[in-house]
Parts: structure tokens; sequence; C-alpha cells
């Protein structure tokens, strides 16, 4: 085998490695987490700054934002939105959650 080979084969392991898929709840939490972020740098958050942390594309971030004021966990505000205190006590118990399945040795 060549050095050629050898470098292409490495770089061809390399870019067949994916990120594990998130679940909803993943989204969610990483959502509202990157919102209370973003309202304590910058006081107003951007959801465009938001779609960069969590890694989404714009549009299906206002998806997930639309859902999670639905159900409570944020409230539009004008042009941004808030984390509602509904939204902080599923964050405190997800990560509770979280924490239980890893000491267990399990994830989501």
């Amino acid at each position: 085998m060549s050095k050629l080979d050898s470098v292409l084969s490495s770089i061809n392991s390399e870019s067949t490695y994916k990120q594990r898929k998130r679940n909803r709840y993943e989204i969610y939490n990483d959502v509202l987490t990157a919102l209370i972020h973003e309202v304590a740098e910058h006081s107003r958050p951007s959801l465009t700054r938001v779609a960069a942390r969590v890694n989404m594309p714009y549009d299906r971030l206002k998806d997930v934002l639309q859902y999670l004021a639905d159900i409570g966990f944020c409230e539009h505000l004008g042009s941004g939105f808030k984390v509602t205190g509904k939204g902080a006590e599923f964050l405190l118990e997800y990560r509770k959650f979280n924490e239980s399945l890893s000491r267990m040795g399990l994830e989501l």
C-alpha cells in the first residue's frame, strides 16, 4: 500500500464519522438553553445566533420555537423569545433525568 493510499483511506474513514441524531427532547433542551445564554449575553436573543448555537437551520428553529411557545416553554416577545418558568422547569427535570440515566450507564 502506497503512502497516498494510506492517506486517502484515513481521510475516507474520518469523513464517514457521523454525529448521533438528537431526539426531540435533546433539541428542546438545546434550544431552550441557547435562548437562556442569548438573553444573558445579549439581552435580546437573535434567532440567527440561536440557530448557529444549536446547529439547526433557521426555518426549522422557528418551527421548534413556535411549538415550544404553544406548549408554554417559551414566549414570543416582539422580535424574540424568552424561556418561561415552565421551560426552565423542563430544563431542570431533563438534566436530572439524564444524570440518573448516566449514573446507571445508560443514555437516551
